[in-house]
């Protein structure tokens, strides 16, 4: 058996260098993991994503009914989440979710939205919370168990969307955004920037 740490992705600290630029508007992190939720004595496999009240600008996200987290939340660190209408469907089945718990880990968590993905086509099976929520659930490791051995991944963020003030200068702005994560990654390119329609950075 064996086991070894991977560390990659753009770190927190970046993000505050990046929220500093003068024509960024938005740095809006994101984290994913995959791994299985329970209601009662039904489980499902979802992906579980950690972002931002700002997500909802930034994303296509619509919500069908409750609503989505707030900053407060994010401070607080409040067990509070929104899901996917696929996993509505396939886990609460016809029971209105808005008000009602999810078991992920050892913890439950209050359902207090539904949502769609315009953005993402798949099978609606995510949830969504407060990123610091997160963080205190899993700290910043990824755990891959395979046959005989483990792997660790340590990672702060999945991807992040950087939106900008004046789309003109947006060419600009990723070039800036290149040159700060070049200073803290140096050689180490275990980072790609995407240049998007409305929004830089990922």
């Amino acid at each position: 058996s064996g086991s070894f740490v991977t560390r990659y992705g753009v770190k927190r600290r970046e993000l505050e260098h990046i929220q500093l630029l003068p024509n960024v508007q938005q740095v809006v992190p994101f984290r994913e993991i995959d791994l299985g939720v329970r209601y009662f004595d039904r489980s499902e496999s979802v992906r579980l994503i950690g972002t931002t009240e700002t997500a909802i600008d930034v994303t296509r996200l619509r919500i069908q009914s409750g609503r989505f987290f707030k900053k407060k939340e994010l401070q607080t660190r409040n067990n509070v989440i929104v899901i996917g209408k696929g996993l509505a469907k396939t886990l609460l089945r016809g029971i209105n979710p808005v008000g009602k718990s999810l078991i992920i880990g050892n913890r439950y968590y209050l359902i207090i939205g539904v949502a769609s993905s315009q953005q993402k086509p798949g099978n609606g099976l995510e949830v969504y919370l407060p990123i610091t929520t997160m963080k205190s659930l899993f700290g910043d490791l990824d755990i891959v168990r395979g046959p005989g051995s483990f792997s660790v991944n340590q990672f702060e963020t999945s991807y992040v969307v950087v939106t900008v003030k004046n789309q003109a200068r947006r060419e600009q702005s990723v070039e800036q955004i290149q040159e700060i994560l070049k200073h803290f990654h140096g050689k180490k390119k275990d980072y790609t920037v995407k240049l998007t329609s409305g929004t830089t950075g990922r």
